[in-house]
């Protein structure tokens, strides 16, 4: 698997007799990709001229190109339209939908969100020999008994928010280190750290939205997040499960000196080339148990997504991903 990331304004991107050539201002060419190895690409810069010989190029090949703003938000998305089952598929889901049925999956998500936040904080407590930090991941854990009570999506957003208040207090104030100034989640901090956390969430609702799309779901159409015109609601809902990758990532780099830098609330060029590659790198590590075998979240991902798809249609019963030791 192989991926360009594209983050310096002045890039200028076309294909050469079957290779991807990347070239900077002044003609530099920078790299040259056989479009066989090549398996996405991310731009993250207004600056940056693709070539049409290379979009059609991309698509030819099944690569998809993602335009991504400076503070992780998707502007476009390039791939083949590769329908699976879609309308059968998208007919059961707004029927659950309209119905109020989709609690059982607003559970299982948030379920497994919490439970892999929990794990995070027991990982790193023991990496680094951090009891505390291993004792917030239990108290992050315990918040899950909470939805057993849950009769609606109100109550399962407020277990939510009380794990999440526990699991961000701990990691601003055991995991990344002082000098980032990181005092929560904060949406609109203008730190890098947030600006990190923002960016690498637009990396993983991209990788979301694609594998939904492409089990035939209709990523608008949630089950927890409230409906709203441009707002992609069943994505923001699948992806919560994975969001703790991104955690894992940024609080890597928070570890390394002048790797994270924010300006005006955006990331740097070079720091968001910085977090797209410990990102996608984190996605794409098989170090993950599901069933029997060891994959990539990326691979999970995209199963997620069609047993999701399966489960609305058939009414069969939905697991969402939890990460095991």
């Amino acid at each position: 698997m192989g991926r360009v990331v594209v983050a310096t304004p002045g890039t200028f991107l076309t294909v050469r007799r079957g290779v991807l050539v990347v070239k900077r201002p002044g003609e530099e060419v920078v790299a040259e990709v056989p479009m066989t190895d090549v398996d996405e690409v991310l731009i993250s810069s207004r600056g940056v001229t693709v070539v049409s010989k290379a979009l059609y190029e991309l698509v030819a090949q099944g690569v998809p190109t993602y335009f991504v703003r400076g503070d992780g938000l998707v502007q476009a998305m390039l791939w083949p339209a590769t329908p699976n089952k879609t309308v059968e598929t998208r007919r059961a889901q707004y029927l659950l939908v309209a119905e109020g049925e989709g609690l059982k999956y607003a559970l299982s998500l948030v379920e497994a969100k919490i439970r892999n936040k929990a794990w995070l904080l027991k990982y790193l407590g023991r990496s680094r020999r951090d009891d505390r930090v291993r004792e917030c991941g239990y108290e992050v854990e315990e918040c899950v008994s909470g939805l057993k009570e849950c009769e609606d999506t109100a109550c399962v957003m407020g277990v939510e928010a009380t794990a999440s208040r526990i699991y961000w207090g701990c990691f601003a104030s055991r995991v990344i280190p002082p000098h980032h100034n990181f005092v929560g989640r904060d949406q609109d901090g203008v730190d890098a750290v947030n600006a990190a956390l923002n960016y690498g969430y637009g990396i993983l609702r991209l990788k979301c939205m694609k594998a939904l799309l492409v089990a035939g779901l209709d990523p608008y159409a949630g089950f927890l997040h409230v409906d709203k015109s441009g707002r992609p609601s069943l994505t923001l809902d699948f992806m919560e499960p994975f969001r703790f990758a991104i955690d894992k990532a940024v609080a890597e780099l928070a570890l390394r000196r002048d790797v994270l830098e924010a300006v005006g609330g955006s990331l740097t060029p070079e720091s968001r080339k910085a977090v797209a590659d410990a990102v996608l790198r984190g996605l794409e590590e098989r170090s993950y148990r599901y069933g029997n075998l060891r994959k990539s979240l990326d691979n999970i991902i995209k199963l997620q997504a069609m047993e999701l798809a399966h489960s609305i249609r058939t009414g069969e019963a939905f697991k969402a991903f939890t990460v095991k030791w």
